[in-house]
């Protein structure tokens, strides 16, 4: 669900006492004895080297074995060229890669870093002096790649995936599901903390923060591993569930939910309360939909459970949207309504029922609508308190 540069294959190697694991993929076992008696020779780096003289033995080794970096020759019996460093690269992502070449040929040496080499050296000028400068910076250059990818993946502060991230997973579910038509499908669930904004702003943002990391936690331990768990900012989280075939399977996992976030959770020595609204819908809600229409669906679905009382899950149907469409329309329509003064005032009287006399009136608003005519406040007023523009509205 998340990745942590921690783990993964880049580590401290290249100082001075640590012994640094090579792969070196090279079919000229003249240039392998050559290059291992010149690693041999460096009195301040110790280096334990092994060979693959072509591809697919490199391959294998990747796969059973990490390496601290890769030495590659681009001509092999079996890959040549560039396509060489795109096969690795395609499939190793972080181990850091210096190509060794006889080919004299200044134009290659874009070609490796465009294609995702460290560095690039010649073979008749390697040297134990050079060779542990450049691998030093080889490693330090792909440790700094893949924090700026982590940067660019993880939110900063839960290190869940971001909302690109997941946007992209579940294109790519979506393209999946369509493709075979084998009866399974995507689910989306969008979860938001019902009370967040009153814990931020009683309690402070750190401890908002410290929440978030918490709620984080507990999702992540209530989903499969195969499950995708981002934050997409704020205090709303939303999971993607791959290979569903029936809706009532994921009740397990989505009342699991419920009841983690529900037990409190101890920050700074005080127990903090929240619960969560979730919103589900999923790939057989509407047809051809897109990542960001199931995204906008599972929202639908989350604001009314939200506004039943919040603690509780929805699930996206057809009528949910038609009335999020019409309270949508009805608010673009009150907001022109100030801007154009289509609003009057009516005066009910208070009478006195002893003499029969006026003695004060209550003020009503009425809306006069110039497609609908008078609209009753019973059909408006609870729109403008929940979007706020009752106070434009009194100020009036």
């Amino acid at each position: 669900m998340t990745a942590n540069i921690q783990n993964q294959t880049v580590n401290t190697a290249g100082l001075p006492g640590h012994c640094v694991s090579i792969l070196h993929v090279e079919d000229s076992k003249a240039d392998y004895l050559f290059i291992d008696e010149q690693l041999r020779g460096n009195i301040r780096f110790n280096y334990r080297v092994e060979n693959a003289n072509c591809l697919a033995s490199a391959e294998s080794k990747l796969a059973n074995k990490d390496y601290d970096i890769m030495f590659l020759d681009l001509s092999l019996p079996d890959s040549s060229g560039i396509d060489t460093l795109q096969t690795i690269r395609q499939n190793h992502p972080n181990i850091p890669i210096i190509v060794l070449t006889g080919i004299h040929d200044d134009s290659i040496i874009d070609d490796v870093i465009h294609y995702g080499g460290q560095d690039y050296i010649h073979k008749d000028e390697f040297n134990s002096k050079l060779v542990a400068r450049t691998i030093r910076y080889a490693i330090e250059r792909k440790r700094s790649e893949l924090e700026l990818q982590d940067l660019a993946h993880h939110d900063p502060l839960t290190k869940l995936y971001n909302r690109s991230i997941f946007l992209d997973r579940l294109t790519h579910c979506l393209a999946n599901a369509k493709r075979y038509a084998n009866g399974r499908h995507c689910v989306v669930m969008l979860l938001d903390l019902d009370n967040f904004k009153t814990i931020n702003d009683t309690l402070g943002h750190g401890v908002g923060d410290a929440l978030l990391i918490q709620v984080a936690n507990r999702i992540r331990y209530c989903v499969r591993e195969s499950d995708t768990v981002a934050r997409l900012g704020g205090d709303e989280f939303t999971i993607l569930l791959e290979q569903i075939e029936q809706l009532n399977t994921i009740n397990t996992a989505v009342n699991k939910i419920i009841n983690a976030l529900e037990e409190p959770f101890l920050i700074d020595g005080q127990s903090v309360y929240t619960s969560t609204s979730i919103g589900i819908t999923s790939s057989n809600d509407e047809k051809d939909a897109n990542a960001e229409t199931i995204l906008k669906n599972a929202d639908v679905a989350m604001y009314t459970a939200k506004n039943k009382g919040g603690n509780q899950a929805q699930f996206f149907t057809r009528d949910l949207q038609v009335s999020v469409q019409i309270r949508n329309n009805l608010e673009k329509s009150l907001q022109k309504a100030i801007e154009e003064e289509e609003f009057e005032l009516v005066f009910q009287p208070q009478i006195n029922i002893i003499d029969n006399t006026i003695f004060g009136a209550e003020t009503l608003l009425r809306w006069n609508h110039p497609k609908y005519g008078k609209i009753p406040p019973v059909s408006f007023i609870p729109s403008l308190e929940e979007t706020g523009l009752i106070i434009p509205a009194t100020e009036w």
